[in-house]
């Protein structure tokens, strides 16, 4: 190493260790920490005078402590007696509350026992003026279009019982006689027998533009009134209907099933029964159900069909077909009609042989989960729902959603058109019992 390189590292040495600028012998005293020893601080004497001044302050002050704790103190007290008094008034007004409350509820009570004594008075009246009104009424009858131009009852009644002799070939004796309007007029037979045969063979006078019926209460006339609101809401439906007043029942025929409105006697004075239902002399159609599990996969349609034909099944509602969309699949002897979604994760439908398939009406996929089809059947149209609802783990609001669909459907179809269908092994127990 050379002489010149030493020197330098020296004189850069000695420059690191210099400080910055030059500090004078003053500064460094006056930063250096002194010599001489600490000493305690200087006691001050206070005055007499003043000290005395300070006591008599101290206990001023007490004393004025004192009186505000006591004012408080007493404060303190009165509020509490307040308070109690409040508390016992408080319970006092709760006490006055719940003796008001328990008389208002017996009041409530007897009001309640004694308007449901008068209603059940009322209607017990009403029920006995009803019954009067019956009895009073009990041999007339209401004759339409008879043309009486003459207002002597005299007369009336002569020109009603030639009437009814002459067309109706019942000789009656009528006692009394009066006009409702110029088209209607009300006779009083002396016989309840006359007015039975009479209503028997009415049906002589159509064509005649002559009518005869039984005189009713208002009550009747009500009931009367609202089978014939429900004969027509039936018939709006689509349903063949006959209305039925035969005195004291009320009734509707729809499509031979009877729906009773009231009850009582017929014509003859014996009780009404329902009318047995014949058995059908035609074809039975054996309908089953299955959750296939799909059925786009090769050859599973016809392993179906297969199966259908070996249990002689005409009509077969599967589910989870997993067929995309609506479609009809024509097959060898059947016919699947599909109601799918979008995806293949549900599905319903209905495989039928194609001896039913000329006997579909029309179709309806209403969703994934429901479908409808109609046939046409002897005397009515028949509809076949097909559902397939949801599991209990699933959501709420799929399962809502499908009931609530589900409740419009059945409110479109028509009651007598959903069949009645029994168990094939019940039905062949019942046969063999028979035997």
């Amino acid at each position: 190493m050379s002489t010149e390189n030493v020197s330098d590292n020296t004189k850069k040495a000695q420059k690191r260790s210099k400080p910055d600028h030059d500090i004078s012998l003053e500064e460094k005293n006056h930063f250096q920490r002194s010599k001489l020893t600490p000493r305690s601080p200087v006691k001050v004497r206070v005055p007499k005078e003043i000290r005395s001044i300070l006591m008599e302050l101290k206990k001023e002050f007490k004393e004025d402590l004192a009186e505000i704790k006591k004012e408080i103190r007493t404060e303190i007290t009165q509020m509490k007696e307040e308070v109690n008094n409040l508390k016992v008034e408080f319970r006092r007004n709760n006490e006055e509350i719940e003796r008001v409350k328990e008389e208002i509820t017996q009041i409530r009570k007897e009001w309640e026992d004694e308007k449901q004594n008068l209603m059940q008075k009322l209607r017990s009246s009403d029920e006995k003026y009803e019954k009067m009104k019956r009895n009073l009424i009990r041999n007339n009858i209401i004759i339409t279009g008879l043309k009486v131009d003459a207002t002597d009852e005299k007369i009336m009644k002569e020109a009603i019982e030639g009437m009814i002799e002459t067309h109706l070939g019942i000789k009656v004796n009528t006692k009394k006689v009066y006009k409702i309007d110029k088209k209607r007029c009300v006779a009083e037979l002396a016989d309840r027998d006359e007015k039975i045969k009479i209503l028997k063979v009415k049906s002589k006078l159509k064509g005649k533009d002559i009518y005869i019926d039984s005189e009713l209460t208002f009550e009747e006339r009500s009931m009367q009134r609202k089978i014939r609101d429900k004969a027509r809401e039936e018939r709006n439906r689509g349903a063949i209907v006959r209305e039925t007043l035969n005195n004291r029942l009320e009734e509707i025929k729809i499509r031979g099933t009877k729906k009773e409105v009231g009850k009582g006697l017929n014509n003859d004075g014996q009780q009404t029964e329902k009318p047995q239902r014949k058995a059908s002399d035609g074809k039975l159609c054996n309908i089953g159900t299955w959750n296939v599990r799909g059925t786009y996969g090769e050859g599973a349609l016809q392993n179906l069909a297969a199966i259908m034909k070996k249990y002689e099944i005409d009509i077969l509602a599967v589910q989870e077909t997993k067929q995309k969309g609506q479609e009809i699949i024509t097959l060898d002897g059947y016919t699947l009609f599909n109601s799918g979604g979008e995806n293949r994760c549900l599905g319903v439908g209905f495989l039928l042989r194609n001896e039913f398939k000329y006997k579909v009406v029309d179709f309806e996929p209403i969703g994934e989960r429901v479908c409808r089809l109609r046939l046409r059947g002897k005397y009515w149209k028949i509809s076949l729902l097909n559902v397939h609802a949801p599991t209990e783990d699933k959501d709420l609001i799929v399962k809502s959603e499908f009931y609530e669909e589900l409740e419009k459907v059945l409110e479109k179809v028509p009651k007598f058109e959903l069949p009645k269908c029994q168990n094939r092994k019940r039905r062949r127990a019942q046969e063999s019992n028979r035997w």
